[in-house]
């Protein structure tokens, strides 16, 4: 009687090159599925801090005008994070300097929050204050601030002791900055057409350029609130194929009413 042979068979010696094939195939699969709605939930929990950031920076806004009578100005891109004032109340802006003798900011509308001013982190190495995508200089967060000159007082928002010396009645009646539910059809004094305002008389307005950390905007409603002007625009994240394109920009805005209230509470009015 032949022996029994105990050399293992080619089948039990390992996987096939085809077997190997498939668990790869079927490994990427389960993990990309898995990436997925990883990926979905990063994303989320930066937009919320994001939201959590702007409230924290109006707080410390409202802080600040309880303190100093005003509004702070916006930084420039040389500021360091802290306040930008123009030298000079009129004229060109070439000049400019951190002392806020007549609130004239050297960046109304494009300029950046001061978190040097202001105490806000995180910072990058500029001491600017950066949003949660972390994204360079793109992901610094914009702010802007009303210029408008009321009952005769220039720069009142800005300006030491300005919203005082114009009277909150005054105050109250005037159009600042708009913050539109979408763009492109913005006129001198509203969103235009039917397009609601979601505020006409925001004194300040906080945002991020948000994940794609397109500082010019990807599509019109992103550029509305990098053009430098009085209209901004806020509404849910879409992306290229929504009605209006990609946005992701994350908007917030002060009420101009808790902003005078607070003020009227600390005995700045």
């Amino acid at each position: 009687m032949s022996p029994i042979s105990t050399k293992p068979s080619g089948r039990a010696q390992g996987f096939t090159l085809v077997e190997i094939a498939i668990v790869v195939v079927i490994a990427t699969l389960v993990l990309g599925a898995l990436l997925v709605p990883l990926a979905g939930q990063i994303e989320s929990r930066r937009v919320r801090e994001a939201r959590a950031k702007i409230e924290e920076a109006k707080e410390a806004i409202l802080g600040f005008a309880a303190a100093n009578g005003r509004l702070p100005c916006p930084a420039s891109a040389s500021s360091n994070g802290k306040e930008s004032f123009c030298a000079a109340d009129s004229g060109g802006c070439s000049a400019t300097t951190t002392a806020p003798a007549h609130g004239r900011c050297s960046n109304f509308f494009d300029g950046f929050l001061p978190a040097a001013t202001l105490g806000i982190s995180p910072t990058d190495s500029s001491g600017f204050a950066i949003d949660p995508w972390e994204s360079q200089t793109t992901s610094r967060w914009r702010y802007s601030v009303a210029d408008k000159t009321i009952a005769g007082v220039n720069f009142a928002l800005t300006a030491p002791n300005g919203i005082r010396s114009a009277g909150t009645a005054n105050v109250a009646q005037e159009k600042l900055l708009f913050v539109c539910a979408r763009g492109g059809s913005t006129t001198a004094t509203s969103c235009g057409g039917a397009v609601p305002a979601l505020s006409d008389q925001a004194p300040l307005v906080i945002w991020s350029v948000g994940r794609n950390a397109n500082a010019s905007g990807a599509s019109a409603d992103e550029q509305e609130n990098g053009d430098a002007d009085t209209f901004f625009v806020s509404h849910d994240i879409t992306d290229a194929a929504g009605p209006s394109g990609e946005f992701d920009d994350i908007v917030g805005w002060l009420s101009l009413h808790v902003l005078i209230s607070r003020m009227l509470s600390a005995g700045q009015l």
